[in-house]
């Protein structure tokens, strides 16, 4: 990922989506809190183009996904100019495209089909399944001369009863027009296909009953697609493939490989598998992530500063009672914060010294980022301690190190310094005494709501252990009794 970042910065700048982030007074004050010495400009150059980077990244992986996906659901349809598909140990129904050329009226049309492949199996085998097959009586009543509900061309039938039953049923359309309720089509005057809806009211004992009054005990419905007269020749010739397809798949049906065939009544035929929406699904699925992804990393931002206000609220005492320490100790303004700076980075300087070479230097900053967790307060102290060390005024460097920790008790810590080195004031110990009694209670007060916290977030755990003693018991109990 870090190699899309050239390019990402460059669009960053392109786009001015610094400028857009800036509107975001949340981020834009985390931000400022983990620049660590940076300027904020920089840092938030930095957050933008890793979060775009994110997004980026996702997105790519998601695409990657998608092609993946598309790939495999393509199948090789004409490896030896034949239309060959393999059978498998299951029956199916593959959904294909076909094109058809008609050479002497020199054109071409694209149908959907659905192709049935058997399985591949043996004569018992076919035997068996076609004992088990059973006809859905309602629908082949409907069916009258008409090859398939949804390609009804002539008369339907609609039965007044079930054989062998006491049911009765009372038929209507929602296009009267072109199918009645005898069943009666009329196809003559639409132009394209028309899908109806025939409903059936279902009544049950006998024929005394009022069907204008009695209410019907259910309804059944069924949709019809009604083709217009026109194309009656060429659903017939439809009609006639899928028929030579289901003979040529029964024929075959003991080898291995199923041809399709390539030609019917000077028609031209080739295949293709439908594509579904899958991939549609997918990108789609993806383009919410990325926009999951570019927000998370705002929550998470939000997350990770809450950690460093507590962090830095526990430190604060400690660092509080050092400084009073050293100054009551003698020691100066600068020298009691060089010092406290110093115990901070005494582990790290220990490994660095230990190694000669740069890129050891380099590799035991790594390790001791790893091993040691940064501390924030220790952190802004050390960056105050540089500038103070460069030569920047004591009371600019101190005020800044209030500002950039951005907690009130940080800010009032510096207020007494800075108060002090302004007017001289000689009670500075006295007054940093008082605060570091005042900072232990706060820390006793959020210590106690810590262990609040951490005791609320284990009642889940606890309540599903509750509910797997209570199922540990409660089961065997439930066996004996039925035994």
């Amino acid at each position: 990922m870090w190699k899309m970042y050239p390019v990402i910065l460059f669009l960053v700048d392109k786009l001015k989506l610094c400028s857009v982030e800036e509107k975001n007074y949340k981020v834009q004050k985390a931000v400022r809190a983990f620049a660590m010495g940076k300027s904020y400009e920089l840092a938030q150059r930095e957050y933008v183009t890793k979060k775009m980077a994110t997004v980026v990244a996702a997105f790519l992986a998601i695409q990657c996904l998608v092609l993946l996906a598309d790939i495999s659901m393509q199948q090789e349809i004409s490896p030896n100019g034949e239309s060959v598909l393999l059978r498998t140990d299951m029956d199916q129904t593959i959904p294909m495209e076909i094109t058809i050329t008609d050479e002497e009226e020199q054109t071409k049309k694209t149908e959907e089909v659905d192709v049935t492949v058997s399985a591949y199996y043996g004569r018992e085998k076919q035997a068996e399944e076609l004992q088990e097959q059973v006809a859905d009586y309602m629908e082949s009543a409907l069916l009258g001369e008409n090859e398939s509900l949804s390609t009804v061309v002539s008369d339907l039938v609609l039965p007044q009863e079930v054989p062998d039953t006491k049911i009765r049923l009372v038929w209507e359309s929602d296009h009267p027009s072109v199918i009645d309720a005898s069943g009666h089509v009329s196809n003559e005057s639409i132009t394209e296909v028309t899908t109806c809806t025939v409903t059936a009211s279902i009544y049950e004992e006998s024929y005394e009953k009022d069907y204008e009054t009695d209410e019907p005990a259910a309804y059944y419905e069924q949709k019809i697609r009604v083709l217009p007269k026109s194309l009656e020749s060429y659903q017939d010739w439809l009609e006639k493939l899928q028929e030579t397809m289901t003979e040529t798949d029964q024929e075959s049906v003991t080898k291995k490989e199923y041809i399709l065939p390539s030609e019917l009544e000077g028609r031209k035929i080739t295949y293709q598998k439908k594509q579904d929406n899958q991939a549609v699904m997918l990108w789609g699925l993806g383009f919410i992530l990325c926009i999951l992804f570019y927000f998370a990393m705002d929550e998470q931002m939000q997350q990770q500063l809450k950690k460093r206000e507590v962090q830095m609220q526990l430190d604060y005492p400690e660092i509080l009672n050092k400084f009073t320490l050293l100054m009551s100790g003698g020691m100066t303004i600068t020298g009691a914060w060089n010092r406290i700076v110093s115990d901070y980075m005494k582990v790290s300087r220990q490994e660095e010294e230990t190694q000669t070479n740069p890129k050891e230097i380099k590799k035991a900053k790594k390790r001791l980022k790893k091993k040691k967790k940064i501390r924030y307060a220790y952190e802004e102290m050390r960056i105050t301690n540089q500038q103070l060390q460069l030569g920047v005024s004591k009371q600019s460097a101190i005020e800044e190190f209030g500002q950039h920790c951005g907690m009130v008790e940080y800010m009032k810590f510096a207020s007494i310094v800075v108060s002090n080195l302004k007017k001289g004031s000689a009670n500075l110990t006295e007054m940093l005494e008082a605060e570091a009694i005042n900072a232990f209670e706060e820390r006793k007060a959020l210590a106690v709501r810590l262990g609040e916290e951490a005791g609320t977030k284990q009642l889940l755990p606890m309540f599903i252990m509750l509910i797997l003693v209570i199922v540990v018991i409660m089961v065997p109990a439930f066996w004996s009794m039925q035994l």
